[in-house]
Order: structure tokens, then C-alpha cells, then sequence
């Protein structure tokens, strides 16, 4: 008699299920707004930061965007809640007279040398004043000290500037209406003596 059982051994598709769920997860990272080198699959090419950073821009818009969504809902909600809570627990709680304010922190910080280049290119394209570089450099200070260190800069900055020869041109007046004269030249007595 035969038997009925059979010795089976099924294929074992490890890397063909590891592949599927590869894709579909990266299809649902796409629908969903958000960048696969964001959240550490890589795509196992060589690329430069500049090229991993821009690759991860769709999971920073996308967090923005959540965050604004997020900010109007919640806002009125804190506000109600603590609200609730100082008229619950009175001299305890504390009751806003406006709405909370929500800040979210960056998702992605910029680099020194990439916030570096930037004032730089400013700078030599006259493109932005001195408070707005602070401001952009040192985003997490608030208004005074960044006024306080643009002082700093103009000042340092207007000591280090040597006075021009061409701002005093013969028969031009002084601001007291006195006649500056040229300076006088070292060499005249010397080329005298040859």
C-alpha cells in the first residue's frame, strides 16, 4: 500500500517577503508625506549631503505642515484647560487672559557651515543687514540680545574701518567750515635732495 503522506518542503521566500514589505512600507512613507532616509532605510546609494538633506525636505514639509494642523486645534483646547484648571484649583492654576501661543521646535536644524555660507553669501551680495544675519544665526535668542549683539558688531565694525583719504578732498569744507589741507608729502624734501 502507498502512503498518503508526502514529504513537502516549501520554498522559503525570505528575501521576496523582505522586498514586499520593503516596497509597500516605502509606498506608505510616499502616500503619507514622508521621506524612507528619514525615518533610517537607506537607499543604498552614495549621495551627498546635500542630496540626503534634500531627500529629507518632504519629511520636513510634512512635519510643518502637521504642526500648523496640530497648533490650530490645540491652542483653543490648552487655553480652555487651563482655564478649567485655575478655577478648579484656585491660587494654584493659572488662567491666560489670551490664547496660548504653541512654538514647535525645528524638526531639522540647519548646520553651522551651512548657516555660515549663507550669512556669507548675504553679506557679499549686500543682501541683508546685520540684525537680520544675528537673527538668522541665533534663532533661538530673544529680541534684546540680538540687538545687543547687532551693537556689538556695528560698533566693531565701525572701529575697524581706517578713515578714507578721499573724504577730505582740497576745497572741500570741514562740517566747522574750516578748509582741510592734504597731507603733506614725506617725499618732497627727499626727491629735493637728488
Amino acid at each position: 500500500m502507498e502512503s498518503i503522506f508526502q514529504f513537502h518542503q516549501p520554498e522559503i521566500r525570505v528575501l521576496a517577503h523582505d522586498q514586499g514589505a520593503d516596497m509597500l512600507l516605502r509606498e506608505v512613507l510616499r502616500k503619507t508625506g514622508y521621506s524612507p532616509v528619514s525615518m533610517g532605510m537607506s537607499d543604498e546609494v552614495a549621495q551627498t549631503a546635500t542630496e540626503a538633506s534634500g531627500k529629507k525636505e518632504r519629511t520636513v514639509e510634512t512635519t510643518q505642515g502637521k504642526a500648523r494642523h496640530w497648533a490650530a486645534s490645540l491652542a483653543p483646547l490648552v487655553t480652555t484647560c487651563l482655564r478649567v484648571d485655575a478655577v478648579k484649583f484656585p491660587g494654584l492654576g493659572v488662567a491666560p487672559a489670551e490664547e496660548v501661543e504653541l512654538e514647535w521646535p525645528p524638526f531639522a536644524r540647519e548646520t553651522a557651515v551651512n548657516k555660515s555660507t549663507v550669512v556669507m553669501n548675504w553679506s557679499t551680495a549686500s543682501a541683508a543687514s546685520t540684525r537680520t544675519k544675528v537673527a538668522y544665526l541665533h534663532d533661538d535668542w530673544d529680541e534684546a540680545k540680538v540687538d545687543e549683539e547687532v551693537e556689538l558688531i556695528d560698533s566693531a565694525t565701525a572701529a575697524a574701518i581706517p578713515p578714507s583719504p578721499f573724504d577730505a578732498l582740497p576745497g572741500d569744507t570741514a562740517p566747522d567750515g574750516a578748509v582741510p589741507t592734504p597731507p603733506e608729502n614725506d617725499n618732497t624734501e627727499e626727491n629735493a635732495d637728488e
